[in-house]
């Protein structure tokens, strides 16, 4: 019963602007980013990172919240939330959540839903691959949402009200 008391589910997509890609940066790696659409897909595109060259250090990529002010339109700064998304890579990877490397996932070549709650303090959300022979990773339906448990993909409502007025 006391798990159950302490499921806390958001359901909004706080990520605003999510079409253009720039939510996820990458860090001491180079790549090629392209978005490609995808119609099967909850976000019907994904980042794809291709031509991946590590430049120092592990091969890392992070979800921009720092001073980002395109994507994110409030603080959350001391709040409890829930960042997911799908990823994909070229070959077999282990990917941890920097903030808590007790949490990893083994991506391959099929779609992996990834889940990470936490008490948001400052910065980015860094993701560390580790694994060799990387050269393409790709992402898609960044949601990040207040709460400790993902629900589905949407887009944020201001991003489902620019679509109506186009």
């Amino acid at each position: 019963k006391n798990d159950i008391d302490n499921i806390q589910i958001g359901g909004r997509n706080l990520i605003v602007n999510y079409d253009d890609g720039g939510i996820i940066k990458l860090y001491g790696v180079s790549a090629t980013k392209t978005i490609v659409q995808d119609s099967t897909l909850p976000s019907k595109s994904f980042i794809r990172f291709s031509n991946i060259q590590r430049d120092i250090g592990d091969y890392v990529f992070y979800i921009h919240l720092l001073q980002n002010p395109e994507n994110i339109k409030e603080s959350l700064v001391g709040k409890e939330v829930n960042v997911s998304f799908y990823a994909r890579a070229n070959n077999s990877q282990r990917m941890y959540f920097y903030r808590n490397f007790n949490v990893s996932v083994n991506l391959d070549t099929t779609w992996k839903k990834m889940s990470f709650p936490w008490v948001y303090d400052s910065g980015n959300l860094h993701f560390i691959l580790e694994g060799s022979g990387l050269t393409t990773l790709e992402i898609h339906s960044v949601k990040i949402e207040y709460g400790n448990k993902a629900t589905d993909w949407t887009p944020a409502p201001e991003d489902k009200q620019d679509r109506l007025q186009d």
